[in-house]
């Protein structure tokens, strides 16, 4: 059985960024296995965060990459990207970069932030933090396609916090549980998946955000 979508269609009396009859702004889902995955109790209704997310501007960053290079919303100006907020070591995270990085070859004009943290429970940890982030793109990241249109950053608490509460609709940190967020040219967040992402949920994600340019081709 395939898992729910939701497609949130929101009229310009809500928001003034679409037309006066209505638009679908974007696509959010939730993988309904990751509780089982991380053992503990996970719940979070799909339309709760489709509300708190879609059609928000995305935060403002200024992260270290691991090649102790500054990356901030700047570097992303004007440009479609792809946002993960994935935990290592942790296979479920690893895989969905991994697919992350394959499914950009197909949207040229994108580009990724890959956030990397040490999750609170449950892994063994690496020394620090850039060791582990260094060791995840070397594994995930590296050597693909579309590698160079992508950055590996040190996570910090605030963007944690921040996307967190898109998640939780609390100012809680994410732990555990990997976050995709794609954004438009405009900054404006047009797709979100927590949990476990497939390839088709990543193509989902992605094309959300480049609908218009695709159709001003």
């Amino acid at each position: 059985m395939s898992r729910p979508r939701w497609f949130l269609v929101l009229s310009s009396s809500l928001l003034g960024l679409v037309t006066a009859s209505s638009a679908t702004l974007g696509i959010v889902s939730v993988d309904s296995a990751t509780s089982s995955v991380y053992g503990q109790d996970f719940e979070l209704e799909e339309e709760r965060l489709g509300a708190q997310a879609l059609g928000r501007s995305a935060y403002d960053f200024r992260l270290t990459d691991i090649d102790d290079e500054v990356v901030d919303q700047d570097d992303v100006r004007d440009t479609p990207y792809a946002l993960l907020i994935a935990g290592t070591p942790c296979r479920v995270s690893a895989r969905t970069a991994s697919r992350l990085v394959s499914a950009l070859e197909e949207h040229e004009q994108m580009r990724a932030l890959v956030v990397v943290y040490q999750p609170a429970r449950g892994h063994q940890a690496a020394p620090n933090l850039r060791v582990a982030a260094r060791t995840f793109s070397q594994q995930h990241v590296e050597g693909k396609e579309a590698s160079e249109r992508v950055q590996v950053g040190l996570s910090d608490e605030a963007l944690r916090v921040n996307y967190g509460s898109l998640v939780y609709g609390t100012d809680k940190s994410l732990d555990d549980v990997p976050a995709l967020f794609t954004v438009d040219k405009d900054g404006i967040i047009r797709a979100a998946h927590i949990g476990d992402a497939s390839e088709a949920d990543i193509s989902e994600a992605l094309a959300a955000a480049v609908v218009d340019e695709e159709d001003d081709e």
